[in-house]
């Protein structure tokens, strides 16, 4: 049987999908720890309100079931009141990562050259879409792709952008609404495109972020709860700092050196003292970077932990222990290495991960991929057009489950629920094709 935190890690992880019902193979696991079923829906809050507020109000449902002990089972679903008890379905686990055979997606209407790519809902209707930067069409363009929640697409919309490298969805105005951010190394910018909450954006506006700006996270990096931007510029071998007002503008940069070439960079509390650090991932030195942030925006003296060369950093609980690792892609030693974090700022010895002679991991994700408790890893492989999955065995261990053939070279990838079956699904952006591949989570099925 799970433990109570077990859940509560569950229910956490729902609340960052969008607080969606939850999905009936992850209420098996609800159920084994509280018996008996009360219904909660946070949809029958406005999706537009804060999320901190739709989280509390769930929280406290979830609280309330685990005090009342055994003789009660949290089931969060589709309902707008409290209903009488209910028997758990019957639902086939699976303990192994399965994906749906690609389905690829012409981009050509999109842009030419997509480099990466990241998920959100874009206009509101609860479905899963993405968005590709296309460096090399014309002056640049981000290509809105909107799902339809059963994993299909509809037509791709094109908006101008600058020539984005990189691109984060995020609502950088506070009206509730996506917006996206696109770094473009070869004009030393950042364009933000506000948007309308139907799936459209507005006219970009520029903002300076250093030399070759190719990777960027967008937190909250000093005290006035805004949005801000960290960007790694490449060409100045420094993190741009630009601070949002809240409004959809930004200041700054404000640049703080790095050791090495940042290629990526990650935003998240290492030290769990409530303000966000930051992660750095440079491919020409043996080094993984970290900036432990204040209050006020400042940055300690830079922490240095052996990582096989990475270019590429995301964050998660992979330990599930409650205190923030590290993944890194590293192309230039064909794996990819796992730092588990002590929750103080630092870093253990990095567990390498070994593809071979070949392969050349790009972004990685931290994700559940299928029915267990423990978070898998997955990575683009550009060179020989692969998905690469690992599944995680506990304790920050993982195991190599699969290589996934998607052809025409996956560059970029993001993670999210396409078809509505409650499962982690992945895109990719293919820079050989001007496509990109979705992959659904069959998961056994």
């Amino acid at each position: 049987m799970r433990s109570e935190r077990d859940v509560m890690n569950l229910l956490e992880d729902w609340l960052a999908d969008g607080a969606q019902p939850m999905p009936d193979h992850i209420l098996e696991t609800v159920s084994e720890t509280i018996p008996q079923v009360h219904q909660v829906r946070p949809r029958a809050f406005d999706r537009r309100m804060p999320r901190a507020l739709v989280a509390t109000a769930v929280a406290a449902a979830v609280i309330a079931a685990i005090i009342a002990g055994p003789e009660i089972l949290l089931r969060l679903r589709g309902t707008d009141r409290f209903l009488p008890a209910a028997a758990p379905p019957q639902v086939r686990l699976c303990d192994t990562p399965t994906f749906r055979a690609p389905l690829t997606i012409d981009t050509l209407q999109t842009g030419v050259g997509p480099m990466h790519v990241t998920t959100g809902d874009f206009n509101g209707d609860g479905a899963t879409d993405f968005v590709v930067a296309n460096e090399l069409d014309g002056a640049g363009t981000l290509g809105v792709v909107l799902g339809r929640g059963d994993g299909t697409f509809g037509e791709p919309t094109r908006f101008a952008s600058g020539r984005a490298w990189f691109v984060a969805a995020a609502d950088v105005n506070e009206d509730g609404s996506l917006d996206l951010v696109g770094a473009s190394p070869a004009e030393g910018s950042v364009a933000v495109l506000i948007g309308d909450g139907l799936g459209g954006f507005a006219e970009p506006r520029y903002f300076p972020a250093g030399d070759e700006p190719r990777s960027l996270v967008v937190g909250r990096l000093n005290g006035d709860q805004s949005l801000d931007l960290a960007v790694a510029a490449t060409g100045s071998n420094a993190i741009a700092i630009l601070y949002g007002d809240g409004r959809g503008g930004f200041s700054g940069p404000e640049q703080v050196a790095t050791s090495g070439t940042p290629s990526s960079v990650i935003a998240a509390d290492f030290n769990g003292d409530g303000h966000n650090d930051l992660a750095i991932a440079m491919s020409e030195a043996q080094d993984l970077e970290v900036l432990l942030g204040d209050a006020e925006g400042g940055y300690g003296v830079p922490r240095l932990f052996p990582a096989n060369f990475p270019a590429s950093v995301t964050a998660g609980d992979v330990d599930r222990d409650g205190r923030i690792d590290l993944v890194t892609g590293n192309p230039g030693m064909a794996g990819v290495a796992v730092l588990i974090g002590d929750g103080l700022g630092s870093f253990g010895v990095a567990q390498f991960l070994p593809l071979g002679e070949g392969h050349t991991p790009g972004p990685v994700i931290v994700a559940r991929l299928d029915d267990d408790l423990v978070p898998d890893v997955a990575a683009s492989d550009f060179t020989d057009d692969n998905v690469v999955l690992f599944r995680g065995e506990g304790g920050g261990r993982f195991a190599l489950t699969e290589l996934i053939k998607v052809p025409n070279g996956p560059l970029g990838m993001a993670s999210g629920d396409f078809d509505g079956d409650g499962r982690t699904d992945l895109v990719t952006s293919d820079a050989n094709a001007n496509s990109a591949t979705v992959l659904l989570n069959g998961c056994g099925g």
